[in-house]
């Protein structure tokens, strides 16, 4: 993907053997970057830090079985034979270590419960790192944390006070690092504002509502190309290109006055906010036009990135895997709808909520947090940022469908 390569591309900035003053920029969350620096150190940066990846994402899976109360869990492997996550476990991207990051908090929970200290509140803390660092809208889920660290049982309030300190020093962590690292400039936290912004322009060009005059993208992108390209899907068609509608410095450089536009909206025109978020959300579910989950295809390095990064070259073993992907994807796309899998999991859920244990509760409650984080504020409709719940999801439908068969048997000899 075009964002890992541009955190390999910072990676080897920060170490010196490469140039490239953009890839310090804070467009992404820089966390993820600065955990591939030590990698990136040494001769066989990535595919070392694919091995770290898949690893900690085992380790998640270990902890899933382990704190479950079914007793042959074999479902949680099942759910990552499936061809696209088992695909998507493969790629550098910050959604698969948030999963597992999920996985091993809710761990780290049950071994504390069990009398375990040192090692799994050392683990607590690398997987606060990267749960809250790697995805900023994953900052939603510091309440919950804190609220199930204070509902721990057989765990002194010592401890409990640790973590939450614990908890604390990873978000300090994850502010301070970056700029010791060599990150500096402004962020892309007004991206979604201005997505937003100018979807509601356009929903009401369609409706043929006046907007107040100060409610335009004068002084940092063209209003009418912005309202023609906007894309319920992504943001993408608005901030790239030599002609973009939004330039992605402008989002960087006038946050404050995209933000303040951005909140007039808001409460000037709450009626068209409302309509724009309702598109949006439409759109998030796949209701709407738009490769909600995406092909997956060989890219090649880009040329400053030569010499350092390999990907598949369109005639191995690698780029059969994913013609193959995609071919499964165009038959059994509709169920990786969030549309599709959303009220059948929740149908589930509650049929089957009484014979979870605690930390399967934990876990589905903070997987279903997480989705609802991009509810709040988001900027593309895409599966790849819904990977951590639906993993969560589709493991215990494959769980209930599985014990089907032995759950009505019984009930037909009970």
């Amino acid at each position: 993907m075009s964002d890992t390569m541009t955190r390999w591309a910072g990676a080897y900035t920060v170490i010196g053997k490469l140039d490239i003053p953009w890839g310090l920029e804070l467009w992404l969350a820089p966390t993820m970057t600065w955990f591939m620096v030590p990698f990136a150190a040494t001769e066989f940066g990535p595919p070392l830090f694919l091995i770290a990846q898949i690893a900690y994402l085992m380790l998640g899976g270990a902890a899933w079985i382990r704190f479950s109360s079914c007793q042959r869990p074999w479902w949680v492997g099942f759910v990552f034979m499936i061809p696209l996550i088992f695909t998507y476990a493969s790629f550098i991207v910050p959604d698969v270590w948030t999963l597992a990051a999920i996985l091993v908090t809710v761990g780290c929970f049950q071994a504390l419960e069990t009398s375990r200290r040192t090692l799994p509140l050392i683990i607590f803390f690398f997987s606060c790192i990267v749960l809250f660092g790697f995805r900023q809208n994953s900052l939603v889920l510091v309440p919950f944390i804190w609220f199930f660290i204070w509902r721990l049982r057989q765990v002194t309030k010592r401890v409990k006070a640790g973590m939450f300190a614990i908890t604390v020093l990873a978000l300090s962590t994850i502010a301070l690092v970056p700029p010791f690292v060599g990150f500096v400039g402004p962020d892309s936290s007004a991206s979604a504002p201005a997505w937003e912004l100018a979807g509601a322009i356009r929903i009401a060009k369609e409706n043929g509502i006046p907007l107040d005059s100060t409610l335009s993208l004068e002084g940092f992108g063209d209003t009418e190309l912005a309202a023609s390209r906007h894309s319920f899907v992504t943001i993408n068609p608005l901030i790239w290109g030599s002609d973009a509608a939004i330039p992605t410095m402008a989002i960087m450089n006038q946050s404050a006055e995209i933000k303040s536009r951005w909140l007039q909206m808001i409460i000037k025109h709450p009626i068209i906010y409302i309509k724009t978020k309702l598109r949006i959300y439409e759109c998030m579910m796949g209701l709407c036009e738009g490769d909600i989950i995406g092909r997956t295809t060989c890219m090649k390095p880009w040329p400053q990135l030569e010499g350092l990064l390999r990907t598949c070259d369109g005639s191995g073993s690698s780029s059969k895997v994913l013609t193959a992907v995609n071919k499964i994807q165009e038959t059994t796309g509709i169920l990786f709808l969030p549309i599709i899998w959303i009220p059948l999991s929740a149908a589930i859920m509650f049929l089957s909520w009484n014979t979870y244990s605690r930390h399967d509760r934990i876990l589905i409650i903070l997987a279903a947090a997480y989705f609802g984080s991009f509810f709040v504020l988001n900027q593309a409709a895409t599966f790849r940022y819904f990977v951590p719940t639906y993993v969560v999801f589709a493991a215990y439908q494959a769980r209930f469908f599985l014990s089907l068969p032995r759950t009505l048997m019984r009930r037909k000899h009970g």
